[in-house]
């Protein structure tokens, strides 16, 4: 069975047969055969087949003609399904296109042009029409494209090979017809100048030069290339061709193309559109990323181009070799480009100045592999835009960007679909690849081509062994980097591959490289990395460029450092050898500093009122950050939650875990309720000497944390030891604070007398103290408040809250003042004066959309409900889904339920009585799961309501 593209699609049997194929069915063949070797999704051939409907999960429309394609194949087990895509097997034998493109390659490689002719015009019989003609989905339409360029390219090809094989005369009238079909290919025209010129035509070619340039001025605006006006030039000098052509050697010196090349669309893409633009052109990535393989398949698809030949020179900046000189590169070059060795200059200009002459004119790729300097480079450049040059390097060559106008591809690692495709297909052995075992030593192996190559040929050698017992063995990322070892070839271990980068970098780069080895973070700043140093931010961020540069660190658009998993395992080896222990410890000890320091100062702006007082450090060394706003603070904490969390947990310094637990409770509580649970839970075990002060500290916070939580009883537990161990030590100030936190769980039990006793203990404590803070007072008479207003008693509940948004409002405690907003529209709404409710809950929803406060919002919910009231229900819809999916998102339990209740409620009253009962339900189970009482009523009561309002429905007839 054959598979044909070269023109309208269609399967062609054994016997010579076509198969009939429906518009759909033809369709979707193409976009098979067009696709990936890994598959196609279905999302993706849904939409080549219905352009511009929505995709459904699940549809059997699909399926359908995937079962038709299946029945007119010889095996209907070639269509298969896999990873949530569907793959058409077939044989390179099998499809015209490959065919075609195999043809293309061996003909390059054909030394002898008049052979080399052959096989092309083999190749070019193999089209009887335009690819894919009659499918038009995006996909298809860019291969379709690819292939007739490639096409095109053939053709001059070939006119170059028969040009080479002394056949003008023959090829004469068919190079006539091919420039009138396409006028403005320059390299067609000077082929056919060339083939007139020996034909002892010369002004015939002069006159095709000079029609050429009248079209590319007139529709282009551009004047002719310098390969077209060379061949002008020769012809008017009375230049024998023929001669000059044969003298010239035409080398192929790629080396061979890496087995499974996948992926890289886009960069492919890039550096065709980069080496058409400029003679010049960077790749620059990390080691073991596949620039190399990269540049070597770019060059085999774009060799077309080059008709007078492909060039690769290996510079060996970073390997176990020494670098190569550019004397001894040019020496290479030069060889490679047919000149004796006697007729080499000695010194480097010299050989730089003959490379230039013996490029002039010609149509060269030039790739220099494995770059580490600009002067390794700029003396092998040619000088002419005729030739291009491709350099690979770890290093980013500013220099030749800057002064030699080179175009810079920077090369990350594969994408996660592209290295589970690499992964599948290095495996197609095994039987235990499946897709999340497979996504994990994806990301273990930092989607890096050559670490994937050596885990998949692991797996290989070791039948015996599970993959997912291969994935446990590289789950420890210390000894990850051995399970990464290649035995005997120091070009194909990860290990060697970061070392040689390592090795070459300056003193201070190499110890700060290897000083990021005990940073806990994902990512980091300079500042931090500059505490961690113990240098000066001008010092540190030379190192830090210089490790940007070398691809051991990549700095994001934010301007936040990081390096992927490997890099952060080689680091963390190379410390550990090359430090001392005095040495580690000391750097630690500076990070801690800084980030206490950091952390104190951020949650200082964020929240500059609070009652317990946060642990003040002793200033950390400069450099510190700019935390100098509330903005700057908030941005701070978010980017470096993680680490600092990490920081904590990891500390060998209980202090330094006590101490980051107390100043960032607050900040944690409000939206990162499981960080906060992690550090409190550290710090309790952290607490060393009897310090029985910094214990209830934690318990406070702790209880606060279960209460957000939905852990109610434990909450109530953690605060009541709180409450006795301040009252032991006596304190009472401080125990005064867990009893707001137990007043505040007992009203959302629904138990309200309790909640307000838990208040008015409040009032007792502090009554009697001096110095007592303003904020505090507010809090308490904000809980009051709010209590009373649950208690149906909301002129009481006025007065209370209204002298607490005073209070708070003296203070500037934005947060706080958000809250005592929220409860004075809580009050109004239950009062029945909907419009001021509105006005206090859209105050305070601007307030913690401007704190960043996500609890904030989440318990905002009351504000659908005012919404409905007033007659405003997209509104109030918006915003219960919104509430709900904070709730959800953050890990609020204790507010999960409620959004949903309301959202019930909107739902009952609006009709929709089917989905009133699903978000009752889903909050009937929460409540229970978390045993809330109050909210489980609600719910029961919510439902009942439903159903019975579903009673009264007429029957449908």
């Amino acid at each position: 069975m054959e598979f044909q593209v070269l023109g309208p699609v269609r399967i062609v049997r054994a016997d010579g047969t076509v198969v009939s194929l429906g518009t759909l069915q033809r369709k979707l063949l193409a976009v098979l055969l067009s696709g990936p070797d890994t598959g196609v999704s279905t999302e993706a051939l849904f939409d080549a087949l219905w352009p511009g409907e929505p995709y459904t999960p699940g549809s059997s429309r699909l399926q359908v003609h995937v079962t038709r394609l299946r029945r007119v194949l010889d095996d209907p087990a070639r269509l298969r399904f896999e990873h949530g895509a569907y793959r058409l097997a077939t044989h390179d034998d099998e499809v015209d296109a490959v065919g075609f493109e195999a043809l293309l390659d061996r003909a390059r490689d054909e030394p002898d042009p008049a052979r080399r002719a052959t096989t092309i015009r083999r190749a070019l019989s193999l089209w009887y029409g335009e690819a894919y003609d009659g499918v038009d989905a995006v996909g298809v339409l860019g291969e379709a494209w690819r292939l007739a360029e490639r096409r095109e390219s053939a053709r001059e090809l070939l006119y170059d090979a028969e040009l080479r094989a002394g056949r003008h005369t023959e090829i004469t009238g068919e190079l006539t017809e091919a420039v009138a079909r396409h006028p403005l290919r320059e390299r067609l025209c000077g082929q056919l100048m060339t083939a007139l010129h020996r034909c002892g035509r010369q002004a015939d070619a002069l006159a095709v030069f000079r029609r050429t340039r009248r079209r590319l001025v007139d529709e282009l605006g551009l004047e002719p290339g310098p390969e077209l006006r060379a061949v002008e030039q020769r012809i008017l000098a009375g230049a024998d061709l023929d001669a000059e052509q044969a003298r010239r050697p035409v080398p192929r010196q790629l080396p061979h193309v890496v087995a499974d090349f996948v992926g890289r669309d886009v960069e492919l893409s890039e550096l065709d559109t980069a080496a058409g633009a400029g003679p010049l052109v960077v790749v620059s990535g990390a080691g073991g990323v596949g620039k190399t393989a990269l540049v070597v398949h770019w060059a085999r698809l774009a060799a077309d181009r080059f008709p007078d030949g492909q060039l690769h020179v290996d510079l060996r900046g970073y390997g176990p070799d020494e670098p190569l000189r550019a004397n001894e590169a040019l020496g290479t070059v030069l060889h490679q480009l047919g000149v004796p060795s006697h007729q080499l200059p000695p010194d480097t200009d010299g050989r730089a100045m003959r490379l230039r002459s013996e490029c002039a004119g010609r149509a060269l790729l030039v790739v220099l592999d494995n770059a580490r300097t600009v002067e390794q480079v700029r003396p092998l450049l040619p000088g002419t835009p005729t030739c291009a040059v491709v350099v690979t390097s770890r290093d980013a060559l500013t220099g030749l960007v800057v002064r030699d106008g080179a175009r810079r591809l920077e090369l990350g690692p594969l994408s996660g679909r592209d290295s589970s495709a690499l992964v599948g297909r290095l495996l197609r052995t095994r039987a235990d690849t499946d897709r999340a075992t497979i996504d994990v030593l994806v990301e273990q192996c930092a989607r890096l081509p050559l670490a994937l190559r050596i885990v998949t040929e692991l797996a290989n050698s070791r039948p015996a062994t599970r993959l997912a017992d291969l994935v446990a063995e590289l789950s420890d990322e210390h000894g990850r980097l051995d399970v990464l070892h290649v035995d005997g070839d120091a070009h194909s271990s990860v290990r060697a591959v970061f070392s040689w980068s390592y090795r070459g970098l300056p003193a201070p780069a190499a110890r700060l490289f290897r000083l990021t080895g005990l940073h806990p973070g994902a990512d980091t700043d300079t500042v931090a990395l500059a505490a961690l140093a113990g240098t000066d931010l001008h010092a540190t961020r030379s190192a830090v460029d210089l490790l940007v540069s070398a691809y051991l660190l990549e700095r994001s658009p934010e301007g936040r450092l990081r390096a992927h998993d490997l890099l952060r395992a080689y680091a963390a080896e190379l410390v550990t050898t090359e430090e001392t222990a005095a040495g580690r410890d000391a750097a630690t000890r500076r990070l801690e500093a800084h980030y206490l320091d950091a952390a104190a100062t951020a949650v200082a702006q964020v929240e500059p009122q609070e009652v317990m007082r946060r642990p003040v450090p002793p200033p950390a060394d400069p450099p510190r950050p700019a935390l100098d706003t509330p903005r700057a603070a908030r941005a701070w904490l978010a980017a470096e939650r993680a680490t600092l969390v990490a920081v904590a947990l990891g500390a060998g310094r209980p202090a330094v875990t006590v101490d980051l637990a107390l100043v960032l409770a607050r900040y944690l509580q409000n939206a990162h309720l499981d960080d906060s649970l992690a550090l409190c839970q550290a710090a309790l075990r952290a607490v060393t000497g009897g310090d029985r002060l910094a214990y209830a500290h934690i318990t406070r916070v702790l209880a606060a944390t279960y209460s957000r939580l939905g852990r109610v009883e434990e909450s109530l537990a953690s605060g009541q030891r709180a409450h006795t161990l301040y009252l032991d030590l006596g304190e009472p100030l401080f125990a005064a604070l867990p009893l707001i936190t137990i007043s505040s769980t007992h009203t959302q039990l629904g138990q309200h007398r309790a909640a307000l006793a838990a208040a008015r203990t409040c009032v007792e404590l502090v009554s009697g103290l001096d110095d007592v803070p303003t904020v505090l007072h507010a809090h308490i008479q904000a809980r009051i408040g709010d209590v009373l207003a649950h208690l149906g008693r909301h002129d009481e509940a006025r007065r209370h809250l209204t002298t607490a948004l005073a209070l708070a409002t003296e203070v500037d405690n934005p947060y706080l003042q958000s809250i005592v907003h929220l409860m004075l529209g809580q009050t109004d709404h239950w009062s029945g004066d909907d419009h001021a409710a509105r006005t206090h809950l859209e105050r305070s929803r601007a307030m913690v959309v401007e704190l960043g406060s996500r609890i904030g919002e989440a318990q905002l919910h009351v504000l659908a409900t005012v919404y409905w009231r007033l007659g405003m229900r997209a509104e109030a819809f918006a915003w219960a889904w919104r509430c709900a999916a904070i709730a959800r998102e953050a890990g609020f339990r204790l507010k999960a339920a409620d959004p949903l209740l309301v959202l019930g409620e909107l739902h009952r009253l609006n009709g929709a009585h089917a989905d009133a009962v699903e978000h009752y339900e889903q909050a009937l189970v929460i409540a229970e799961n978390l045993g809330h009482r109050h909210q489980r009523a609600l719910a029961l009561a919510g439902l009942a309501d439903t159903q019975a309002a579903m009673a009264r429905q007429p029957a449908q007839s």
